[in-house]
């Protein structure tokens, strides 16, 4: 997966007035925009497939804030806290990072030296 093209393609996209449209499953946004989400459907998909997930149970509720974890994952050392993919330095692992903010509607980050 191309994480570090994936990363860039998104924080362009959001940042040239693109949206995710929930209900529709899909994102809105000029051509220009969208071209480098188009380029990496793999790594797209799995961005969505983790926002859409993360959204759900951000829209859940409650009092406490979610914990933004994919379905059966416990978290460990040396791997994402969302995922449970090898990640060096624990924490979450850029797909995930970008995930949360796309699931919250926010302008992801740009992330480097991933």
């Amino acid at each position: 997966m191309a994480v570090d093209m994936v990363v860039e393609a998104f924080c362009r996209a959001f940042q040239c007035g693109a949206r995710v449209m929930w209900e529709e499953r899909t994102i809105r946004g000029p051509a220009g925009a969208l071209a480098g989400l188009r380029e990496e459907p793999e790594a797209t998909r799995a961005v969505m497939r983790r926002a859409q997930m993360f959204r759900s149970e951000f829209l859940k509720g409650g009092r406490e804030l979610p914990g933004f974890k994919m379905p059966g994952v416990i978290p460990h050392h040396g791997c994402c806290h969302s995922c449970g993919e090898p990640q060096a330095d624990g924490g979450r692992c850029a797909t995930c990072v970008i995930a949360v903010y796309v699931a919250l509607d926010l302008m992801p980050p740009r992330i480097s030296g991933e």
